[in-house]
C-alpha cells in the first residue's frame, strides 16, 4: 500500500497545482481545502482563491468553459483525446519521443486510454493531504460539493473525517505504484474510485506501460501535453 497521510511531508505541490487548473476549467465553484505555498499563488493566477495554513478558498467562475482544454488553447486533458503526432513530439514526460519507443506503441496505449463519465461539474473541493487540513474542520463543506478531488492516496479514517470529508470523485496520483504488469497497488486500495493518473518521470516506465497495458474503466491518463502546458 502507498504510504500516504496527512503530514506536510507527503505533500505533492506540483500535482495540487494541477488539479487546481482542471477545476477552474471545469466548475462553477472551486474549493481548495488543505492548501497552501504554490497552491495559493496558482490560485490567484487562475482567478480562483486559495489560503494557505489549511484554510480554504472560494470564488464563483464568471461562465462556464466548453472543455478542459479552454485555457491552454485546446489542449485536451487526458491522453486518449490527444493526437498521436503531438503526443510523439516531444521528450517524457511532455510526451512520448523517446528513444525506441514506436509509434505503434503509442497506438496500442491509446486503444485502452478511458476518460471519466463525467467531466463537468457545478462545484469542486480540492482536497490536498498536507497536515494543514486538520487544523480547520472543513469536513461538511468539502463533502457538500458537486464534486470532490482528492490529491494523492491519503486515507480517509473516521476519526480524521470531520477534517477531510468522507466523499470522493476521483483521486488524482502522479506516477502510482505497480504491483503487477497489469495493475497498480492504488487499484487495491481504491477499487471503486475513478483514478486521474498523471506519469511525471522523464522516460515511459511502469506508470505508462500498466496504465495503458490494459483498459482500465476507472484510470484515467493525463495527456502529457496538458501536464506541459499546466507546468509551463
Amino acid at each position: 500500500m502507498q504510504k500516504s497521510n496527512y503530514s506536510g511531508e507527503y505533500a505533492n505541490m506540483r500535482l495540487r497545482v494541477l488539479v487546481l487548473v482542471l477545476l477552474a476549467t471545469q466548475a462553477s465553484v472551486v474549493t481548495a481545502a488543505g492548501a497552501r505555498g504554490r497552491l495559493a499563488r496558482a490560485g490567484r493566477d487562475r482567478g480562483v482563491s486559495a489560503h494557505g495554513g489549511g484554510g480554504r478558498g472560494r470564488m464563483p467562475m464568471h461562465g462556464r468553459a466548453n472543455s478542459t482544454s479552454s485555457l491552454f488553447g485546446g489542449v485536451p486533458l487526458f491522453m486518449v483525446e490527444e493526437k498521436v503526432p503531438k503526443l510523439m513530439r516531444h521528450a517524457p514526460p511532455y510526451g512520448y519521443n523517446l528513444r525506441g519507443f514506436l509509434e505503434r506503441k503509442l497506438l496500442a496505449f491509446r486503444r485502452n486510454g478511458t476518460v471519466p463519465e463525467q467531466t463537468r461539474f457545478d462545484s469542486c473541493a480540492v482536497v490536498g493531504s498536507s497536515g494543514t487540513l486538520l487544523q480547520q474542520s472543513l469536513g461538511a463543506e468539502i463533502d457538500a460539493h458537486d464534486a470532490v478531488l482528492r490529491v494523492n492516496g491519503a486515507p480517509l479514517p473516521p476519526k480524521l473525517r470531520a477534517h477531510t470529508g468522507s466523499r470522493t470523485t476521483w483521486r488524482v496520483l502522479s506516477s502510482p505504484h505497480a504491483a503487477s504488469d497489469f495493475r497498480f497497488k492504488e487499484q487495491e486500495q481504491y477499487p471503486d474510485t475513478p483514478l486521474v493518473v498523471v506519469c511525471d518521470r522523464p522516460f515511459v516506465y511502469s506508470c505508462q506501460n500498466v496504465m495503458f497495458g490494459t483498459r482500465k474503466p476507472l484510470m484515467h491518463g493525463v495527456s502529457p501535453i496538458f501536464y506541459a502546458a499546466v507546468r509551463l
